[in-house]
């Protein structure tokens, strides 16, 4: 379904998002995507629009172009029907969280001050 949230806060939204099998996010504009990090947080495969930063390296396997929803649509399917492939994404996105970690965020703000 689609559908606007209220603001949960922290806590709830983590338990809320815990709940889903699988997420899809189309996003048609440039961003960091915070919610793939989210996704990736709570150990949820997440079929993502591949102008979000955070798919490229955290689902990989599942990053599409927003304005071809055919594939976005075939990902959640294939994620829903086949367990080793649901395993994969899921375990390539835990791999690759510690990236938005503190520790290596403040390695590319480092990196960036120095001029390096």
């Amino acid at each position: 379904w689609d559908g606007v949230l209220p603001y949960f806060g922290v806590e709830p939204w983590y338990t809320f998002l815990s709940q889903f099998r699988v997420c899809l996010d189309l996003y048609t504009t440039n961003s960091i995507g915070r919610f793939g990090i989210d996704c990736a947080g709570v150990g949820i495969p997440l079929v993502a629009s591949n102008r979000q930063d955070s798919s490229k390296l955290l689902f990989p396997f599942t990053t599409v172009d927003p304005h071809v929803p055919e594939g976005g649509v075939n990902f959640v399917a294939k994620c829903l029907s086949n367990d080793e492939f649901y395993d994969k994404v899921e375990r390539t996105a835990m791999r690759n969280l510690h990236h938005y970690g503190f520790g290596k965020s403040r390695e590319r703000m480092i990196r960036v001050l120095e001029g390096t």
